[in-house]
């Protein structure tokens, strides 16, 4: 069933489809398939990331140790399970569990620095 973003709860489980916006900050969980992600929204990085469920994220990280335990690695040789709020998928579905909601997620922070700062106190 479809409900809206502010009902959404810490322990929720929800389901994930190409071209959804991640309302809050979640791990993706077993059976996803094909998940990519656009964070260019929080991280200005135009690639777009591979996720993968937190145990094949642990078995790559363990063979690249094994390839070479002091190798440099380019920072997307691992994926990462996370999902941030703000970000948007661009390929794959599965089933993601929620973790962080609200203003205490990646983009409730920013959007709360935002509102801090206030428009008459920008350097300009």
């Amino acid at each position: 069933m479809e409900i809206n973003i502010d009902d959404l709860k810490v322990g929720d489980v929800a389901r994930l489809k190409a071209g959804m916006s991640i309302p809050c900050d979640a791990i993706l969980l077993p059976g996803a398939t094909g998940v990519t992600v656009d964070e260019s929204a929080m991280t200005g990085e135009s690639i777009e990331l591979k996720k993968e469920t937190p145990e094949t994220c642990s078995a790559r990280k363990h063979e690249l140790e094994n390839e070479d335990p002091n190798g440099k690695r380019d920072s997307h040789d691992l994926p990462s399970p996370i999902l941030l709020s703000g970000t948007q998928i661009q390929t794959g579905e599965g089933w993601f569990l929620i973790i962080v909601v609200g203003k205490n997620s990646c983009m409730g922070k920013i959007q709360e620095k935002i509102g801090e700062k206030g428009a008459d106190m920008t350097p300009l």
